[in-house]
């Protein structure tokens, strides 16, 4: 039985972690804390939650009309009490869920493999509207450590695993991550009208130094909120021991009756490392996003509709690959370090939904974008500086058997320029036999177009030649087609307690088409290069797995959440596909509040072994599994009309140095290792 295949690896995770839990920080006698049981939204059907009482944890994390399969939410108090530096390290928690670090900055998969760190599987929202680069597909900003929102906005993280394109859009791939922020009525203490401030200061080992100041009014029938903060520290990786980051961000939200908008303004730097002998030069990035939604009932109508701007600015890629402007760029400039690139999208979405019967919903609508991509270097020649791309979907719910029984059938069609149209179903069951059983099963279709940098990018990869006259060219190409997964997925979810739920998702994948780089291939000029384009792959390959989460709290005050992550895959232990893609993870968290003035929080995961990119260059180069820790304690006390916290959060408690990716030796991809930090907040 798979489930059996790594219990000795398994066992020397959990002894490290009752043996970090009791002796790694003596000031804490007890030290266990947490990610708690998922909470309910506000959304969740009310039948369910009448049902299940308000100390009960959900069966269902979403409500069945957004995600009726595997679903996941970390809650502003999960992220309150933890140590995470950023949502790259929450997501750690989350079974199903790979988190990496690279050179480019944090990378996050779904049930994924082979995928680029640039080109992100995973449908990024925030408040609902896409985040993703317009022109790499990932998030906007790289190289980018510090993570793309401000924790302290956050009200809760949705996560869904599995393709779900006809609600999310076209490319809900690997599954979507949607971030929920705050409204000023969830900091304002009598939540009906007032005006809060606060300031959160964190100082720590490895020149760690973040600053925050927010601010929230709720007056009349305005709801606004502002926050302005800075980080400061060396990467989370080495390479090679130079390279330092730096965040400052923005953001303010308002709203008023339907109407909503929000603005986030960030701005990263990215200090210089050495690369094959060369020092790279600084990058600098700064990432905009104005976002506005509207939402009215109209008759036996529900519209929602929103406009977002997602535009980024930013130094080119080269200023990494090819920073001393070696050709093929020197033919463009003379100085990579001044060249500055602008991807932008504009999107408008428009969505109505409508209770036809007691036992019938039905949701529908469209979106429509456009990217553009102005860059002066790094790209093939003819490319186009924009992009058109839409959809249109229609989802029906059947409900049965007094809402126990549900049926859900949904199809979209999207279009996307040069590529033409490609349609997306979905169908979906969920049986509820009694309150604490819940069954699940689903198939889908899903589609992922092919990104900007993927069909027009032409790029030096190393910035120095491989012989005299010749170098190494990762270039793109036009005729690309989509990407496809095919999935089947079944899960089940039971209330054994009524301080203990058990969950099992299941999933097969089928993939066609995955767009990888191809073999080298000698090209003659001046210079002379080895071009490695992107191709579809033929055949297409499989992947199969799943996740069995325990929630427990065995006391009033101790939450534990235990979770094990396993896959398999048809592909040949050495093809380059199947990089980064670890066959096992196990997670373990605890969350204890002896007090109510203390918190603890302890989050263990571990990932099995796995292989990395370009076997066929490099070789095979399998990593060893390793084990992650981060732990938190804080105070809570009151003094006026204000409430404060102090805390000493440990990132990396047990000192690990594992290389999460693999370029070559000349860069020391692995963990810089354990971070102390101290931090004060406060709220007024």
């Amino acid at each position: 039985m798979r489930l059996l295949r790594y219990p000795l690896r398994i066992g020397g995770f959990l002894h490290t972690l009752a043996t970090l839990s009791f002796a790694a920080f003596p000031l804490v006698a007890l030290l266990a804390a947490s990610a708690s049981p998922l909470a309910f939204t506000e959304e969740t059907d009310k039948r369910e939650l009448a049902a299940l009482g308000p100390e009960a944890t959900p069966l269902l994390a979403l409500p069945l009309t957004d995600a009726p399969g595997a679903t996941t939410v970390i809650t502003a108090e999960e992220i309150e009490r933890s140590a995470a530096a950023n949502i790259f390290e929450l997501l750690r928690r989350v079974p199903g869920v790979d988190i990496r670090y690279t050179p480019m900055g944090g990378h996050i998969g779904i049930r994924s493999t082979g995928a680029s760190p640039f080109t992100e599987e995973v449908l990024m929202l925030i408040d609902g509207s896409p985040y993703n680069s317009p022109d790499k597909g990932g998030f906007p900003g790289h190289p980018n450590y510090t993570g793309f929102f401000p924790l302290d906005r956050i009200e809760r993280i949705e996560i869904i695993k599995g393709p779900i394109s006809v609600i999310y859009g076209a490319n809900a791939f690997g599954g979507v991550i949607n971030i929920v922020s705050k409204q000023a009525a969830d900091t304002i203490a009598d939540k009906i009208e007032g005006v809060s401030s606060g300031a959160t200061l964190l100082v720590g080992s490895r020149d760690t130094f973040d600053r925050r100041v927010r601010a929230a009014a709720v007056k009349g029938q305005w709801d606004s909120t502002f926050e302005l903060g800075t980080s400061d520290g060396a990467t989370p990786i080495r390479l090679n021991g130079d390279a330092d980051h730096s965040r400052t961000d923005a953001y303010v939200a308002a709203r008023r009756g339907a109407f909503s908008f929000s603005a986030l303004h960030q701005q990263n730097r990215n200090g210089s490392f050495d690369f094959e002998g060369t020092p790279t030069r600084t990058a600098r990035q700064s990432v905009d996003i104005l976002d506005t939604h509207y939402e009215k009932k109209a008759g036996e109508f529900v519209l929602h509709g929103s406009a977002t701007l997602n535009r980024y600015r930013g130094t080119t890629c080269a200023v990494c690959h090819n920073n001393q402007t070696g050709p093929p760029d020197d033919a463009a400039t003379s100085e990579v370090g001044n060249e500055r690139e602008t991807d932008s999208r504009v999107r408008v979405a428009f969505r109505a939904d409508r209770t036809l019967t007691d036992h019938q919903d039905l949701n529908v609508g469209l979106e429509a974008s456009h990217d553009s991509v102005h860059r002066d270097i790094v790209k093939i020649a003819g490319a186009p500086a924009g992009l058109d791309s839409g959809g249109v979907f229609v989802q029906h719910q059947w409900h049965f058997r007094d809402r126990s029984l549900h049926l859900l059938s949904g199809l979209r069609r999207d279009y996307a320029e040069f590529l033409g149209g490609a349609t997306s179903p979905r169908f979906a069951l969920v049986a509820e036999p009694t309150e604490n059983l819940i069954l699940r099963g689903s198939l889908a279709r899903a589609f992922r177009a092919p990104t900007w940098n993927e069909r027009y990018r032409r790029q030096r990869f190393l910035p120095e030649e491989l012989a005299p006259g010749l170098i190494l060219v990762f270039q793109g190409n036009p005729q690309l087609g989509r990407e496809r997964i095919d999935t089947l997925e079944f899960g089940v979810s039971w209330r054994a307690a009524e301080p203990m739920v058990l969950k099992f998702d299941g999933y097969y994948n089928r993939i066609h088409d995955f767009i990888q780089l191809g073999p080298g291939v000698f090209t003659p000029g001046v210079p002379n290069e080895i071009r490695r384009g992107y191709e579809n792959r033929d055949p297409g390959f499989s992947l199969r797995g799943g996740e069995i989460t325990l929630l427990s709290r065995p006391l009033k005050n101790l939450d534990l959440t235990a979770a094990y992550a396993f896959r398999s895959s048809s592909l040949d232990h050495d093809d380059g596909a199947a990089a980064y893609a670890p066959r096992s993870r196990a997670i373990l968290t605890a969350a204890w509040s002896p007090h109510p003035r203390w918190t603890f929080d302890l989050a263990g995961s571990y990932s099995s072994g796995y292989t990395v990119s370009s076997p066929d260059v490099f070789g095979v180069r399998p990593q060893p599994s390793y084990e992650l820790f981060d732990a938190a304690a804080r105070y809570h006390f009151a003094a006026g009309k204000g409430r404060f916290s102090g805390g000493l959060l440990v990132r990396n408690a047990t000192n690990a140095h594992p290389r999460e990716t693999l370029i070559n030796d000349d860069i020391d991809t692995s963990l810089r290792g354990r971070v102390v930090a101290l931090e004060l907040k406060g709220d007024f």
